[in-house]
């Protein structure tokens, strides 16, 4: 039985991959447990922000539907944590490939990019 892919090895994989595109300044990453946002960086040449909401992947039997589940969460607090107006601001969910792909067919390719 394969292992599930924790909210942390997520959320280190992202920052590992922000690092490389040049966001690292103010790294934020916040515990399990902590309220907030997953992941605060800046960019380290310009004044704008990433936000990232993640999620782990469950080792429940009826994955497809906690996939499922999981997605719609992260994409709502994300939301919820959007500032209208403000275009120093990037907002992002990281997820597993499988819940991912359910992001990929359910999200338009503009809200996406």
């Amino acid at each position: 039985m394969p292992i599930a892919i924790s909210e942390r090895y997520v959320r280190r994989a992202i920052i590992n991959h922000l690092g490389r595109k040049g966001w690292g300044r103010d790294l934020r990453e916040k515990e399990t447990a902590e309220h907030g946002v997953d992941i605060k960086v800046r960019h380290n040449k310009y004044a704008r922000y990433f936000f990232v909401e993640t999620k782990g992947e469950s080792s429940s039997k009826s994955a497809k539907s906690v996939r499922e589940v999981a997605f719609v969460y992260s994409l709502g607090q994300i939301i919820t944590r959007m500032k209208a107006g403000n275009a120093r601001y990037y907002y992002g969910i990281g997820l597993p490939e499988p819940a991912a792909s359910i992001a990929v067919r359910r999200i338009p390719w503009q809200v996406a990019k």
